[in-house]
């Protein structure tokens, strides 16, 4: 965007990216299924499906 528009300058452009925290709407109430999607959610992070999902995003 900085090429486009010169005007504009990066906050952080050695750290463009801060951290931050994502959630998944669950139906209130539904342990069951909570407990199915954390598991879900681990399981991805720790067998490189994030990763590989993350990639074409962020490189």
């Amino acid at each position: 965007m900085a090429n486009e528009h010169p005007e504009l300058c990066a906050v952080h452009p050695d750290q463009p990216f801060n951290f931050s925290q994502k959630a998944y709407l669950l139906p209130l109430g539904d342990d069951e299924f909570q407990e199915y999607v954390n598991q879900w959610l681990n399981m991805a992070k720790n067998d490189g499906t994030l990763a590989a999902a993350e990639k074409p995003w962020f490189g």
